[in-house]
Parts: structure tokens; C-alpha cells; sequence
């Protein structure tokens, strides 16, 4: 069994990665957000919000990870990215 102090520095590299995540998904976000605002779309695409639902939930599901736990993460990131679409947008 590992220690306690090589499993909290093995978390801490997970965190690490899930920010760098994080980064490579926001910057993904500002391309659509470009994207839209050159082709004079709206920021909110409901459907894609219903498609991207559903695929977290399979995916939580097929990983065994509570999607009670994973919903808020994607609610906060999607707010993020709508107010920030909708401010370039303007």
C-alpha cells in the first residue's frame, strides 16, 4: 500500500492535469466563440447542450463516476463559456 503522502502527491498531479485540461477546453471555446461571432450565430445552441448532456452521462456511466458529481462541473464550465460568448458577442 502506498503511503498517504504518495497518494495526496498523486492527486495533486491528477488536479494538475485536469486544469491543463481545463486550458485546452477553454481554448476550444474561444475558437467557437470566434466562429460564431463571424458567422453572426447566437451563443446558446440548445441541441448541442442536449447532445453534450447526454454524452457525459453515458460517459460517467461507462467510467463509474456519480454524475451527480460530474453535472455541476460541466453546468459551471458551460456558464462560463456562455457568458463568455456572450460578451464577445456584443
Amino acid at each position: 500500500m502506498d503511503s498517504l503522502e504518495t497518494i495526496r502527491l498523486r492527486i495533486n498531479e491528477v488536479d494538475k492535469e485536469i486544469i491543463k485540461l481545463l486550458a485546452v477546453r477553454t481554448e476550444l471555446a474561444e475558437q467557437v466563440r470566434d466562429y460564431k461571432k463571424k458567422n453572426k450565430m447566437t451563443a446558446l445552441s440548445q441541441d448541442r447542450w442536449n447532445e453534450l448532456t447526454r454524452q457525459h452521462r453515458q460517459w460517467s456511466k461507462e467510467l463509474g463516476v456519480d454524475y451527480a458529481l460530474v453535472e455541476p462541473i460541466f453546468e459551471h464550465v458551460h456558464h462560463y463559456v456562455l457568458e463568455n460568448i456572450h460578451s464577445e458577442l456584443r
